[in-house]
């Protein structure tokens, strides 16, 4: 209405368990209420929210507008307590418990046994710190830090 784009609810992409939104819109009223998708079913036209806030006295308003959105901060918080969890409590998977031994353990980076750099490619613009780094990057199994200052070619 008046010039908004309007989005069905059915194409957000929601499932039930997802974290919403929604948004009174109104100039009197304007707040937001934070909930849960309980059960989706679009082919049935059918969607049900538990919020975490009675909306008693904003239902049934002419002037109310409403906005429902996915709540993405809180998908990619559940994401990153899942990544945590499994860092802290795998012990089976070996690449999770070389990440933890990094990452909470700080343990060193391991490297190959180093070999030579060919320099062919850089068409000898590159120099020695240049090339050292390429090798440490070329031959690091678990991660190679590149620092410089600002123009020193980390980039090169």
């Amino acid at each position: 209405k008046d010039g908004e784009k309007s989005t069905n609810v059915f194409a957000l992409g929601l499932d039930a368990g997802d974290r919403v939104q929604l948004n009174a819109l109104s100039t009197e009223n304007a707040f937001q209420i934070n909930g849960r998708v309980h059960r989706f079913e679009p082919n049935d036209g059918c969607l049900e929210v538990i919020l975490s806030q009675r909306l008693r006295g904003l239902l049934g308003r002419k002037d109310s507008k409403w906005r429902l959105s996915k709540d993405q901060s809180s998908s990619l918080n559940a994401l990153l307590k899942g990544n945590l969890v499994e860092l802290v409590m795998e012990r089976e998977k070996e690449h999770v418990c070389r990440l933890r031994q990094l990452i909470i353990e700080k343990a060193s980076p391991k490297f190959k046994v180093q070999g030579a750099f060919d320099a062919k490619d850089a068409k000898g613009q590159l120099n020695l710190r240049q090339k050292e780094a390429i090798l440490s990057a070329i031959n690091a199994e678990d991660y190679s830090l590149i620092l410089g200052t600002p123009g020193s070619g980390k980039s090169t």
